[in-house]
């Protein structure tokens, strides 16, 4: 049985590590999810170029999704490379995994499934094993959908019994 959610996901979000089984990709390998190869940082392996549908682009040091419509935020799932469980900036890497975030006050609730997709997809697609940060613990695979759904409910659940509408502008001042 999973824990309870930790009280901070509920304003904060949701964080899931995908933790890279042997050595980790580099930056130019993480940059071919956007389609593109980078000209300063050639890829050593292929694996992300087959993610590039996903939608995934470069912003600021990290990779996003962004949001579709004006409601909720502009950047509906982040990728960010990490090192020694730390948020890598600036780092050519290997990186030791990627954290993918997701803040489900921020966004409509149907927004929810483009950072399920990308977890499963990733997590399906790289040697990869899942930890669910706030609870500090792995997610077997073939519990993680199921996982990270339950939360993303969960959260959801929360703010609708405080009338408040996920992604609405209500939501964005909190």
């Amino acid at each position: 049985m999973t824990s309870p959610l930790p009280a901070r996901c509920f304003d904060r979000g949701l964080a899931i590590d995908l933790i890279f089984r042997g050595e980790g990709p580099e930056f130019g390998d993480l940059f071919l999810i956007t389609g593109d190869e980078h000209p300063s940082f050639p890829p050593k392996s292929r694996l992300f170029a087959k993610l590039s549908d996903l939608g995934f682009e470069q912003i600021d040091d990290f990779f996003g999704i962004r949001s579709d419509s004006a409601r909720g935020d502009d950047v509906a799932v982040w990728l960010i490379p990490v090192i020694d469980d730390e948020e890598a900036f600036h780092e050519p890497g290997p990186f030791d995994a990627i954290r993918l975030t997701f803040d489900a006050l921020r966004h409509p609730e149907d927004r929810a499934e483009l950072f399920i997709t990308a977890i499963l997809r990733l997590a399906r697609s790289l040697p990869v094993a899942a930890f669910d940060v706030a609870r500090y613990r792995s997610v077997p695979e073939a519990e993680l959908e199921a996982h990270v759904r339950r939360d993303i409910h969960d959260i959801h659940a929360h703010w609708h019994s405080r009338d408040i509408e996920c992604g609405s502008a209500a939501a964005m001042r909190l």
